[in-house]
């Protein structure tokens, strides 16, 4: 009979040992929620921080760079390679006179001018290309803009009005200040609907 007690008493000890650790397993698991994934795999707790990307060094350098202006500037005329079917192709070379870098973007504004009173002949340069491309012009560095000059003598003269010519005037972009080139090479026209010219894009150096 005391074997019996003995047992059960063993019985009932070890019972309430087990009970005792099932609720302390459960309190621990109570205090640690389990992370809920998200549809990738990864807990929704443990997502990554979106990724800024950077700007480009060449971007970064470009806005720190003021606009080239005609104080910065001083222009000159290339003879280009030539002519053939009533074109010639010269092209105007822009070198840094300052003593800071500075910045050519886009195309610049190119007029015919003559009369000895700086009369515009014609249309301005009609841009070629839509890109703008970006030069940083450091001192005493070039770059050039292509043309493309119609002879004059090729139109009717009634339209055309032909007249010679003293020269360009060249405005930078982002700029109002003009540059003048000298040169009694070419003949424009008088009348301003006439397009005779176009003009590249800037390209560094001076070709």
């Amino acid at each position: 009979m005391s074997r019996v007690v003995v047992n059960a008493a063993r019985s009932a000890a070890m019972v309430l040992v087990s009970g005792l650790a099932l609720i302390a397993v459960a309190g621990c698991q109570a205090g640690a929620p389990t992370p809920v994934e998200s549809p990738s795999g990864i807990p929704a707790s443990a997502s990554p921080s979106p990724v800024v990307p950077s700007p480009s060094p060449s971007a970064s350098a470009s806005a720190q760079v003021a606009p080239c202006t005609a104080v910065d500037i001083t222009v000159t005329l290339g003879a280009g390679g030539g002519g053939g079917a009533g074109h010639r192709y010269p092209y105007l070379v822009f070198t840094n006179d300052s003593g800071t870098s500075c910045l050519l973007s886009g195309h610049p504004s190119v007029s015919m001018v003559g009369g000895g009173s700086g009369l515009v002949l014609g249309a301005k340069a009609t841009p070629v290309s839509s890109t703008t491309k970006q030069v940083i012009l450091a001192p005493g560095k070039a770059a050039h803009a292509a043309l493309d000059v119609a002879v004059a003598e090729n139109y009717d003269a009634a339209t055309c009005q032909p007249q010679p010519a003293d020269g360009f005037r060249v405005v930078l972009p982002n700029d109002s200040g003009a540059l003048f080139v000298a040169t009694s090479d070419y003949v424009g026209c008088a009348n301003a609907a006439i397009k005779l010219m176009k003009v590249q894009p800037f390209v560094a150096g001076a070709k």
